[in-house]
């Protein structure tokens, strides 16, 4: 599936993760694509989001040489282009 984008999706997490969670709520999924794939940041860590349910999103944590990580609840979580988001699209051209 071809990457989604949204301008300023940017919102929190409801609660704390630990570094294995793959199911992350959000206080307001609306502000990220309806379905995805679509890329995402929580501090130092990058997430590819496969799909959105409200405001509960499934991901695949520590991409592109991230590490996966425990994170607080009230944590910014920002979509966001990644260098990785970039060469998939020049590869799907």
């Amino acid at each position: 599936m071809a990457e989604q984008l949204t301008n300023f999706g940017r919102t929190t997490l409801t609660g704390a993760i630990n570094d294995t969670t793959t199911s992350v709520t959000v206080a307001d999924g609306s502000v990220f694509p309806a379905t995805g794939d679509f890329r995402l940041n929580v501090e130092d860590e990058l997430m590819l989001c496969t799909a959105r349910a409200s405001n509960t999103l499934t991901v695949v944590r520590g991409i592109e040489g991230t590490t996966a990580d425990s994170h607080g609840a009230v944590k910014p979580i920002t979509q966001l282009v990644t260098a990785g988001a970039i060469v998939a699209l020049r590869q799907a051209l």
